[in-house]
């Protein structure tokens, strides 16, 4: 066969007792499992390992390493739901002087050409009134 590497981690929570007779330890071989010939455990998708301080810390669940950094005193909660308040229809009120006014389009502007009005002293020549230079 050949030379199998197996990979065993036990959960550093000091309260643990997922194991049967302690802390949770999960183990597998991990030629098997690269090959496809046995599945990995379920419970290895769970599985935390962290470095802290240069130490190397694994927790058999989010919850456990959770609960490794909390202070004493301190629980983690897992699955708690929370109700949000469900949304109130208020009337919607706006004050007169933001209240804006319906604008009425009109298309009659469009038939008519531009014309600006040009002040006293100027003419509407096409070289704007340079004659002669």
């Amino acid at each position: 066969m050949g030379i199998q590497t197996q990979i065993t981690a036990t959960c550093d929570l000091k309260g643990c007792t997922s194991g049967q007779n302690g802390p949770g330890v999960i183990s597998w071989i991990s030629e098997l499992v690269e090959s496809g010939k046995t599945p990995m455990p379920e419970l290895a998708q769970y599985l935390v390992i962290l470095i802290h301080n240069n130490v190397k810390k694994t927790f058999c669940c989010q919850l456990h390493a959770a609960e490794y950094f909390l202070p004493p005193g301190y629980e983690a909660k897992q699955k708690q739901v929370i109700e949000v308040p469900k949304k109130v229809d208020v009337p919607e009120t706006t004050l007169p002087w933001l209240a804006r006014k319906p604008v009425v389009e009109s298309e009659s502007w469009m038939d008519e050409p531009l014309r600006h009005e040009q002040p006293d002293g100027y003419s509407e020549s096409p070289d704007n009134g340079q004659e002669g230079v």
